[in-house]
């Protein structure tokens, strides 16, 4: 990324220097969309690379005496299976991040 992204927004801040601000409405631009990037890999990185395995032996069980016939079994259903996560994604994450970590 220092390569791709950072190098290029330097070189145009010393060619902005050199000739007198002539692209310090594209560096302004530019910059601060750098850093909300390099924050949210900053934020996201270690969930998106980490690599876990956890037990959930006790979840199956109680997952497995639950009947599901009532509307009360209904109101309690956590198999992740049946996520849409899709939707989840689309209706509920990106939208509360935008509000929440966006500000």
């Amino acid at each position: 990324m220092l390569l791709t992204y950072k190098l290029p927004l330097e070189i145009l801040h010393l060619v902005n220097l050199l000739l007198c601000g002539l692209f310090s409405r594209l560096y302004n631009d530019m910059n601060p969309k750098y850093k909300f990037v390099m924050h949210l890999v900053d934020v996201y990185g270690p969930f998106a690379f980490f690599r876990a395995c956890y037990d959930d032996m006790n979840l199956e069980r109680l997952r497995s005496k639950m009947t599901m016939k009532t509307a009360e079994d209904q109101m309690f259903n956590f198999d992740p299976r049946t996520i849409n996560w899709e939707e989840y994604f689309y209706r509920i994450h990106i939208p509360g991040v935008l509000k929440y970590l966006c500000k």
